[in-house]
């Protein structure tokens, strides 16, 4: 099974600017609606076609980003390329990876 939009996924990751390799941002378990804008813009874009169990190490430029304002909040200046190491633990509450979209009940598909 892998992620698509409107998919709730579960996630552990850790965020770090580019440039110096200073960690802003580090979750477990961080859960999010893909689509819906809950993470910076190329974070979320990295995690769609994603597969239960996948790590993925996403260099994210300052478009999809912060952008030029950089984020307080984080300690990110501005336009900060950033780096993500992003492993999905679970689609719509699904943590098995070899289980299909098709094999699940329809109430459970999402």
């Amino acid at each position: 099974m892998r992620t698509r939009e409107s998919d709730v996924v579960e996630i552990d990751y850790i965020g770090r600017i580019a440039e110096t390799g200073s960690e802003f941002d580090s979750r477990k378990r961080y859960t999010l609606l893909l689509g819906n804008g809950d993470v910076v813009r190329g974070l979320e874009l990295g995690l769609f076609d994603m597969c239960i169990g996948e790590t993925r190490l996403l260099r994210v430029p300052p478009a999809l980003g912060f952008g030029t304002r950089g984020s307080r909040a984080f300690q990110v200046p501005p336009g900060a390329t950033l780096e993500y190491e992003a492993k999905l633990r679970s689609i719509n509450q699904q943590n098995d990876p070899m289980i299909r979209r098709q094999d699940l009940p329809d109430e459970r598909r999402f």
